[in-house]
């Protein structure tokens, strides 16, 4: 059985207000990162409810344009109720095309976590170039992701993954990973063993936790963790998006700047370089 864990800042509520605003900005963005550094992710407090909202409304749009209605799904946890699952991936990849083409989306996503992403990584920034969209409908085998690190299939150690969903998560509808800690101690049992991806998420099923997010937080974890997701056995559809971000100057792996990466932010020393170099030449 893998256990559900809620991870975020102990003690701390988001009615909670410090005098000096960027004060608790700080003390949170602390608190993370040592998260971070303890388990290899964490969970944040997105703090723009307008941002929420507006995210999922475009969101609840896409989809009732797909299905040729205003009206049909008021709520994305009720979407198994209108889209059959045979659809499912035409949909999504849809839907990820308008997420993409939507500009006002990316930059609602990215204004939002910049704080925290800068803090772990750095000024200057890289993101992945497209926004993806994962999608788990109750009962639907078909949307399986087995047990896996970002980076068997060649994703550089420096990336760290932002999960937003949009709506609760929760046990087998949410996603499972392996905490620091575990995978540690499991590492080098990974590399002599010949058992199948699949044995092994079932011997090691008691070190994984599903994570409890709900609309308004992310997951920010570092993908060399195994994580997956299994069959939704609840009652409820869960929708997310992904994507990767990570230091513009650190290594890269097989996903390279310009083809998969795109710059997001730059630090004050690069603009200087920047302009510098504009004057020189």
């Amino acid at each position: 059985m893998i256990k559900t864990i809620k991870v975020g800042i102990p003690g701390f509520c988001s009615s909670f207000t410090f005098a000096d605003s960027h004060a608790q900005i700080i003390f949170m963005i602390d608190q993370h990162k040592e998260n971070i550094l303890k388990d290899g992710f964490t969970i944040i407090e997105l703090g723009n409810a307008s941002f929420i909202e507006s995210m999922q409304n475009d969101l609840l749009l896409f989809t009732n344009n797909f299905l040729g209605s205003s009206l049909k799904v008021k709520k994305l946890e009720n979407l198994h109720h209108e889209l059959p699952i045979e659809s499912l991936n035409e949909f999504r990849l849809k839907v990820i095309k308008l997420i993409n083409q939507n500009q006002d989306f990316r930059k609602n996503l990215t204004d939002t976590i910049l704080p925290h992403f800068q803090h772990l990584l750095g000024p200057d920034l890289a993101i992945q170039k497209n926004i993806n969209l994962v999608i788990s409908l109750p009962g639907d085998v078909t949307s399986q992701i087995p047990m896996h690190s970002d980076m068997w299939t060649g994703h550089s150690p420096f990336e760290l993954n932002l999960w937003v969903p949009f709506t609760k998560t929760y046990k087998t509808q949410s996603m499972f990973i392996m905490p620091l800690d575990k995978w540690i101690l499991r590492k080098e049992e990974f590399k002599n063993s010949k058992n199948t991806l699949q044995e092994l998420t079932k011997l090691w099923e008691k070190d994984f936790v599903f994570v409890e997010v709900d609309p308004g937080q992310a997951l920010i974890f570092w993908h060399n963790l195994p994580h997956g997701n299994c069959t939704n056995q609840e009652t409820i559809s869960r929708l997310a998006v992904n994507v990767r971000i990570k230091n513009l100057y650190t290594p890269y792996g097989d996903k390279g700047l310009g083809d998969y990466f795109i710059p997001l932010t730059y630090g004050p020393m690069t603009e200087l370089i920047f302009k510098a170099k504009t004057q020189w030449d």
